[in-house]
């Protein structure tokens, strides 16, 4: 009988996947990594992860429950970056919202004082 799934050592075409895979994902995030500022938070997060993968790629002992700890606080850090940039985005966005040009409406707290407005217009002309 197979043990269940994440226990136990690898065998077989997971011992082959599992390498390719922390090196496709290093890859990526070194190339994530260069599109960050030097200082950021996200930027010392993905730093963190890179160490974890490289440390996991060359320990190669995949069923050692300290690196398998560590790679799962990586996984942890490279969601709070994905957090982060997620936030970033929305915030980005929400300051480029009032620059779109078929946004001519203005916001519901306005409306008076716009109608007001052009009121007061319309009144100073003869």
């Amino acid at each position: 009988m197979r043990p269940p799934i994440g226990i136990g050592p690898y065998g077989g075409e997971d011992s082959r996947q599992l390498p390719r895979e922390l090196q496709q994902r290093l890859g990526d995030a070194q190339e994530l990594r260069r599109l960050f500022d030097r200082n950021s938070t996200q930027g010392q997060n993905l730093d963190q992860v890179i160490e974890s993968l490289r440390r996991m790629e060359i320990a190669r002992d995949y069923s050692d429950p300290e690196e398998a700890a560590r790679l799962k606080q990586s996984i942890d850090l490279l969601r709070q970056v994905e957090l982060d940039l997620g936030r970033d985005l929305a915030r980005l966005l929400q300051k480029d919202k009032y620059f779109y040009s078929d946004d001519n409406e203005a916001p519901s707290s306005y409306k008076r004082l716009v109608e007001e407005y052009y009121k007061s217009l319309a009144k100073g002309k003869p």
